[in-house]
């Protein structure tokens, strides 16, 4: 009965140890995917900086062109008129 007792407690200790890496390791997967879910997230930060630049650069172009076009639409004008 005695060995019993010390073949569980044994076995019971291994089963603790075994969890307790387990736990470990589950810890550090965690910590890896929050790290990695950090630096996504700051990525798509970037992202979205460049692409609002880019918006308000192409948005600066297109007045520009804007401008451009409505006085050579008048220049034509003035030359139809004449």
């Amino acid at each position: 009965m005695m060995q019993e007792v010390v073949r569980l407690s044994t076995q019971t200790e291994r089963h603790q140890q075994m969890l307790s890496g387990i736990g470990s390791q589950i810890d550090e997967r965690l910590i890896a995917l929050e790290q990695r879910f950090a630096m996504t997230e700051q990525s798509s930060q970037m992202v979205n900086r460049k692409g609002d630049a880019t918006t308000s650069f192409l948005n600066e172009i297109f007045e520009k062109m804007e401008v451009k076009l409505m006085g050579l639409e008048q220049t034509v004008q003035l030359l139809k008129a004449d």
